[in-house]
């Protein structure tokens, strides 16, 4: 009996998986990467998964080899990386790819054991289950993958930082900076309408030395804003293109609006580390984030991994 496989078939199916894989594993660790980097790192991996099936490449199924080919994967995708997030993404990488493995192949075996039209000599024979059921694990694997990239990982957020955390940020903008202290807020999923980025709700009496006048007569006024008024809040300046409004959610109140801009920089201490990054959105809070003055700001938790 010949079995047919089609190579481009698998060769596609192969980069799909790769992508998907490494796309759960950037969720999880919060690596720094962009749909390019993981489509070139799953190509990588997809024409490795050729030499299962010409003859002249088998001796590249050699361990060896497979621990180089998933080492290069990783860097491709999150390089620059240092040895301790190196082996975090290789480690998270290994378990996304067995876990996956096992989807695929379990789910091929499932669908199969209802196909009774195939002789019972074949029904064991991984070459018909690809031929016959590939796309079936496929789909079922890419199923399971997002659930885990998009709730597995909030919920591993949470558990994770359950105690009260606080850590001095420092918010640079025109050349100036201003330090605060902020409390880690697990519950603040504040993020950009436009951008997707993630939300830091800082004190205006903090930021005051950072903002240009009419702002800070805009901010006195303690109005909520609305995109009217943002259309007039610094007419012909800069500081146009880096104000923006951001929607958010209080107990007693059912929505609302705070002023917002990018800055040049927030830098993060945190856990005997500085995280640095101008993927942020500085939300300015008009009254007193804590009774206490123990913190003025609240600290979205996916910022405590940016590395950029």
């Amino acid at each position: 009996m010949t079995y047919v496989i089609y190579l481009d078939i698998v060769l596609l199916g192969n980069l799909v998986m790769n992508y998907a894989i490494l796309w759960v594993v950037a969720k999880i660790t919060k690596f720094d990467t962009n749909w390019w980097r993981l489509l070139l790192g799953a190509a990588v991996g997809s024409i490795y998964a050729l030499s299962i099936f010409i003859p002249q490449l088998q001796g590249m199924l050699m361990s060896v080899y497979k621990l180089g080919l998933s080492i290069l994967m990783v860097v491709t995708v999150f390089a620059p990386l240092s040895w301790r997030r190196f082996f975090i993404g290789l480690g998270w990488f290994y378990i996304a790819s067995f876990s996956t493995g096992g989807i695929v192949i379990g789910t091929m075996y499932f669908v199969q054991s209802s196909g009774y039209h195939l002789p019972l000599g074949q029904r064991a024979c991984l070459s018909v289950l690809i031929q016959n059921y590939f796309w079936s694990g496929i789909m079922a694997a890419l199923l399971i993958i997002l659930l885990v990239g998009y709730w597995g990982v909030l919920i591993g957020h949470k558990k994770v930082y359950q105690q009260k955390i606080k850590m001095p940020l420092v918010i640079k903008m025109d050349e100036q900076q201003v330090k605060v202290e902020a409390l880690l807020d697990t519950g603040n999923s504040l993020s950009d309408l436009l951008t997707g980025l993630p939300v830091v709700v800082v004190e205006y009496s903090i930021l005051q030395a950072l903002l240009p006048e009419c702002i800070q007569q805009f901010c006195k006024k303690n109005e909520e804003p609305d995109y009217e008024q943002l259309a007039q809040i610094a007419p012909g300046s800069y500081w146009m293109s880096r104000v923006c409004l951001v929607p958010y959610r209080s107990l007693g109140k059912k929505s609302g609006m705070m002023l917002g801009f990018k800055p040049d920089g927030l830098e993060i201490h945190f856990q005997k580390r500085i995280v640095n990054t101008t993927k942020v959105i500085i939300a300015i809070y008009a009254g007193n984030l804590a009774a206490d003055n123990e913190y003025g700001a609240l600290l979205h938790p996916q910022l405590t991994t940016s590395n950029k």
